[in-house]
């Protein structure tokens, strides 16, 4: 952080512990320690603004190495006679204004774990396990009366009497404190039976247990004005009415920035699965668990979802019949299964947010989420075909899989009669379906020896795609929503991808060099008429494609020399 001068510092401290209690008892723990915290400094490369744009070349200091203003949103010459003189100085010093506003975050996290093991017969192992985190995060940000925040917020909301020149600082003269904490508190146990068994041609391994987990989080955040550290002090503003903004005259209300959350997850889950071998080259795989969670309001039924899996594997290069010498490993394997997801913001029943009244200062509860009782868990699908092989002396090793991914009940929003209850024309149910394709590569070349000297490399290729192929709540607009977010905001549409990029059609320059698009087919540089056709029809884009690469892959190489080596 030397070109920021910000601070950082953190320190990890971990225990762990292996005990034979008996030859048939094993005990392990572990516990960790960390802390960590870090002071802001200068503000970071590209964060300083001038009109919401980033000049390319801006002095902070003047020949003398004294701090110079920056102008923000206003100019300086109208913010220097706005008020008469009266108000406190709004200008901005990006060299200087770090000393007078200060973050400051510290987080705190304690994590254990222990394991028990008894081995109850040669083939049967109990597997006993619990495990805990507790994290605590702490965010400060002290502005003084110097920095520009504070004075900002103090002038912005101050009245000024133009007759008797007599200034009402309705934001408390002095600095602002903001404070926001977060802590989280985790525990997972789980039990466990492994069975592993070899008789004859046939062998067992199998597993069944179950895991419970328990996550609450909880926050507060808070703003303290007319703040001063030392002696420690701070002001009640007046949060409730609202007060003309000094520049725009818009009312507004004082930001209190006081905020509250409490969140209780709990998860369940029942499992086994069974592997079992004949003559080590045929395999077949099942599993099944069933999943549940603390989903509100939802009967206990709606609360579980069942899950399989299964899965077959043969070893085609151990059959007598097999032959191939330069191919001495052929292995194919198939799979399928299905997952299920659960997003536990959605609700079977109402729920209701809790406020303010900003002209009474009486307390009022406003439903936010209606319910919605035929709510259920997604669920995910998966078929992969995968082929492992390998040639002579493992000069070269390699797998490839195919998958095929289908998503159904997958939450969308869809129409609601808004007359039923008033506050939106939408609900999210389970109203959508996905597809999705992929083959994942791995090669690895086998090291190469020329004396001292060895090279081997690993190649590593994916290729995904996926689209919508379903969605109830259709837009009537086209590709229209995926214009604007760069590809960062989900836009269903169905045959195409969840994040997808669409552009205005290209028409060339004209002959003074400006882009040109189309209006109703027609050449245009009207850029305002083109983007209000383009968000009501979409007859002048054109869909460019996914905003993530549908391809990825690398190359490792690795050169050795005696004890040394290089990877790129």
């Amino acid at each position: 952080l030397g070109e920021t001068y910000g601070k950082s510092n953190r320190i990890n401290l971990r225990f762990s512990q292996d005990y034979k209690i008996s030859s048939r008892l094993t005990l392990a723990t572990s516990f960790s320690l960390s802390s960590s915290g870090n002071r802001s400094g200068r503000p970071s490369y590209g964060s300083i603004t001038s009109a919401g744009r980033k000049p390319s070349y801006l002095s902070f200091t003047d020949e003398l190495g004294s701090p110079v203003a920056v102008e923000q949103t206003y100019s300086s010459a109208y913010l220097d006679t706005l008020g008469g003189g009266r108000l406190l100085s709004w200008k901005y010093y990006p060299a200087d204004n770090y000393n007078h506003s200060v973050t400051e975050n510290k987080r705190q996290e304690i994590y254990g774990t222990a394991n028990l093991r008894y081995r109850l017969a040669s083939s049967l192992l109990l597997d006993l396990g619990y495990q805990f985190q507790k994290q605590a995060l702490e965010n400060v940000t002290t502005s003084t009366i110097e920095s520009y925040y504070a004075r900002t917020m103090i002038n912005g909301f101050s009245q000024l009497n133009r007759a008797t020149g007599v200034v009402s600082y309705n934001v408390p003269m002095g600095g602002v404190r903001q404070a926001g904490e977060e802590r989280v508190n985790s525990s997972t146990a789980r039990a466990q039976l492994n069975f592993e068994r070899s008789f004859g041609v046939h062998s067992i391994n199998a597993i069944v247990g179950m895991e419970g987990r328990n996550v609450e989080t909880s926050g507060s955040a808070v703003i303290r004005y007319g703040y001063l550290a030392d002696p420690l002090q701070y002001v009640e503003a007046n949060y409730v009415s609202r007060f003309p903004d000094f520049i725009t005259g818009s009312s507004a209300q004082i930001p209190s920035g006081g905020s509250l959350s409490d969140f209780h997850y709990r998860f369940m889950s029942l499992y086994s699965n069974v592997a079992y071998a004949y003559q080590g080259k045929y395999r077949i795989t099942a599993s099944i668990r069933r999943d549940g969670s603390n989903i509100f309001g939802a009967n206990t039924n709606d609360k579980w979802k069942p899950l399989l899996s299964a899965g077959v594997g043969w070893d085609l290069s151990s059959e007598k019949f097999y032959n191939i010498g330069w191919l001495p490993v052929l292995r194919l394997t198939g799979t399928y299964g299905y997952s299920g997801n659960v997003d536990l913001s959605r609700t079977a029943s109402a729920v209701a947010g809790y406020g303010t009244n900003a002209a009474t200062g009486l307390p009022f509860a406003r439903i936010s989420t209606l319910n919605n009782p035929e709510l259920k868990w997604e669920q995910l699908s998966q078929v992969n075909v995968k082929v492992d092989f390998a040639l002579r002396k493992n000069l070269l090793r390699a797998a490839v899989s195919f998958y095929v991914k289908k998503g159904s009940d997958l939450y969308g929003l869809s129409n609601y009669d808004y007359t039923g209850w008033g506050a939106f024309s939408q609900i999210t149910r389970n109203v959508a379906k996905m597809r999705g394709t992929g083959i994942d590569a791995e090669l690895h070349l086998g090291a190469l020896s020329f004396g001292k000297f060895r090279w081997n490399a690993d190649g590593y290729y994916s290729f995904n795609q996926s689209k919508t192929t379903e969605y109830y709540y259709a837009s009537s607009t086209g590709i229209s929503g995926q214009l604007g977010g760069g590809g960062t905001v989900i836009s269903p549409l169905v045959g195409k991808p969840l994040y997808g990029i669409a552009a205005y059609k290209w028409g060339g320059l004209d002959n003074k060099g400006n882009p040109q698009g189309y209006l109703n087919g027609v050449l245009s540089t009207n850029y305002s008429a083109m983007a209000i056709e383009g968000n009501t029809t979409s007859s002048n884009l054109v869909y460019v494609g996914p905003s993530s690469p549908t391809h990825f892959g690398s190359f490792i190489n690795t050169f050795s020399f005696d004890k040394f080596s290089l990877s790129f």
